[in-house]
Parts: C-alpha cells; structure tokens; sequence
C-alpha cells in the first residue's frame, strides 16, 4: 500500500500516542539511521522508492560517508 509522508505521519502517530511533531523527528531519526548503516547506492535505492517528499526530512540526501 502507497501513501505519502503525511498519511504516514499521521498512521504511526494514531498507533504511538506521539504527537505529529514527535512522529517527524522519529521518522527522520530512522532515515538518518539507515543512511549511515547502509552504502549510498542501496540508501539511494531504497529511498527512490518513497514518495519525493521523504527527502525533505534529510538535510543532505547524499552526504560523504566516513571510511
């Protein structure tokens, strides 16, 4: 099932009791989190299957990865 950024905000928040804004800072945390895990092709990958209005909640999609 396809939803945008708002529609899952508003899910994880209904099932967590956390506010919009607490919801937000916990997704973005997630895909921070998973972009320093994973090399920048799969990141990228996985990110180019989400709505294009995910990558606001990163400040630099493609930062340099520490070695």
């Amino acid at each position: 099932e396809r939803f945008d950024l708002d529609d899952l905000i508003l899910r994880v928040s209904s099932r967590t009791g956390l506010t919009k804004t607490e919801t937000m800072t916990g997704v973005e945390a997630v895909l921070l989190t998973l972009r320093e895990a994973v090399d920048r092709k799969e990141f990228n990958d996985f990110m180019s299957q989400l709505p294009v209005e995910f990558t606001r909640l990163l400040q630099s999609p493609n930062p340099p990865r520490a070695v």
